[in-house]
């Protein structure tokens, strides 16, 4: 039978914000990562938009949209 996951081990289950813990720029880091699920879901215009919206750097935007392979890789 498993344990109920207790509040210290939270973050294990939600990816997005372990991923996101690992870069200097929490806020920036969860927009790219909401970026990221916009693009699977709606399209790279939206995720575009979105963004731009947040003010996330050309370079930044470009490279998650249009090179996932480029993107941050987590274990």
């Amino acid at each position: 039978m498993k344990d109920k996951p207790s509040i210290n081990n939270m973050h294990a289950e939600i990816p997005v914000l372990t991923q996101a813990a690992a870069r200097t720029d929490i806020v920036k880091a969860l927009t790219v990562e909401i970026a990221i699920a916009l693009h699977r879901l709606l399209g790279t215009k939206i995720a575009a938009q979105f963004l731009r919206n947040h003010k996330i750097d050309i370079a930044i935007a470009l490279r998650v949209l249009l090179h996932p392979y480029q993107r941050r890789q987590y274990a």
